[in-house]
Parts: C-alpha cells; sequence; structure tokens
C-alpha cells in the first residue's frame, strides 16, 4: 500500500471540491462499487472505500449524479488510481485517481457538478487525511 506524499499538495493546481452529498464511484463495466466521493476536480478524484486499491490500475469509472447535468446523468471517466492510504476508521481507506483522457464535455460536466450546491471547497483537512495530489 501506498501513501501520498505531502509535498504533492502544494504543486496542486487546481482545488478539490468536497462532495456534501453521497456519490457511488463504480467501475464502469462491471458495476462493481469502487467506494464513495470524497472529492473531485477534472484532475481527479479521491474516494472513501473498504477496500484497499491497487497503485497503478487503469480503470474506466462512473459516477451516477442524481439528477441530469447537462442532460447528462452519469460521468464516465479513465482513471489511475495513484495511491491508498488506511482511514482513521478501521478497515476503511481513502484512494486517489488521476483522470485519463477527459474529452472536453466530460471536462465541462465535472466543472458543472463540482459547482453546484453538492460539493463545497475542500478545506486544508478531511476527517484527519491531509490534502495530497491525485
Amino acid at each position: 500500500m501506498d501513501t501520498p506524499n505531502p509535498s504533492e499538495s502544494e504543486r496542486r493546481k487546481l482545488p478539490r471540491k468536497k462532495a456534501s452529498s453521497y456519490f457511488e464511484v463504480r467501475v464502469h463495466d462491471t458495476n462493481d462499487l469502487i467506494g464513495m466521493l470524497v472529492d473531485l476536480n477534472v484532475q481527479g478524484l479521491r474516494v472513501y472505500t473498504e477496500k484497499e486499491i491497487e497503485i497503478g490500475h487503469f480503470q474506466k469509472l462512473r459516477i451516477n449524479l442524481p439528477k441530469p447535468v447537462m442532460n447528462m446523468t452519469q460521468i464516465v471517466f479513465g482513471a489511475v488510481s495513484k495511491w491508498c492510504c488506511v482511514a482513521e476508521e478501521a478497515g476503511c481507506h481513502h484512494a486517489g485517481f488521476e483522470l485519463r483522457n477527459l474529452s472536453q464535455v466530460d471536462r465541462e460536466l465535472i466543472e458543472k457538478v463540482t459547482s453546484s450546491h453538492s460539493f463545497g471547497e475542500m478545506k486544508t483537512k478531511t476527517a484527519g487525511i491531509g490534502i495530497y495530489k491525485i
């Protein structure tokens, strides 16, 4: 299991938006649950998960939206797992993913979703886990 490098937070180019509603992150093709979305931007996301995530693994992921945004009901994107660390809660993890090959439409959709009331600016620390670049 890899732990994120805190110095990476200094290199973050875009602030992450914290999800203030529950959004499931699933493997697109199999519908397997990866975990719950913690935060998101057009470069990456962090999930809260019960399972350890393999580092360096590319997957096509999906976030179902509670209501249509830009006439779309889900965000589908490619992502590579970059880090995974144990959360304060026993048996749970936080994992970071870097988005890959994001289309302009998907980029606009993520920006629109993260500017909604379901998201807020990410604070310096969340649940005892520091902010790390994903």
